[in-house]
């Protein structure tokens, strides 16, 4: 069985991860005694540099970007295979409440607290169209901040 696209792709990702020099990796500035200053990545289970010198205008930049990424990814992978098991379980579980609902009990309707009111629908809908919208809720800390 293959597995769904956003999985396939982080499956990739870790592979290609997998493959890398062991980390953590580390940025390393010297200038060896010589006019200048080298940006570098290094790693103690490599025991020595996985890249000796990093040659561009953001070296630095480039190197903490970097270092970051690559020690950070672990963490993220985990992190995004648990939202997509979350997502999983949640529409599965809204499906299984429409599947237990009546056929008359799916077409009453309510008033809410705030004097609205509609026809109870479709669970599963519901549920996914909250989860997705929370999903695609705000991704920065300054988002979440006007947010709430």
């Amino acid at each position: 069985m293959t597995a769904p696209e956003p999985l396939a792709w982080l499956d990739a990702l870790a592979d290609t991860h997998s493959k890398a020099t062991e980390g953590p990796w580390e940025h390393i500035v010297d200038d060896h005694g010589r006019k200048g200053i080298e940006h570098s990545l290094w790693s103690e289970s490599a025991d020595g540099y996985v890249a000796e010198q990093l040659v561009s205008h953001y070296a630095a930049a480039d190197a903490a970007a970097i270092v970051a990424e690559h020690n950070a990814l672990p963490e993220l992978l985990r992190l995004a295979r648990e939202r997509y098991a979350l997502e999983a379980a949640v529409l599965a579980l809204a499906e299984e409440l429409d599947d237990k609902r009546t056929p008359r009990s799916f077409h009453s309707a309510g008033t809410f607290s705030d004097g609205t009111s509609r026809a109870y629908g479709n669970a599963a809908a519901d549920i996914r169209s909250t989860v997705t919208a929370a999903l695609a809720g705000p991704h920065t800390a300054d988002e979440e901040a006007d947010r709430g």
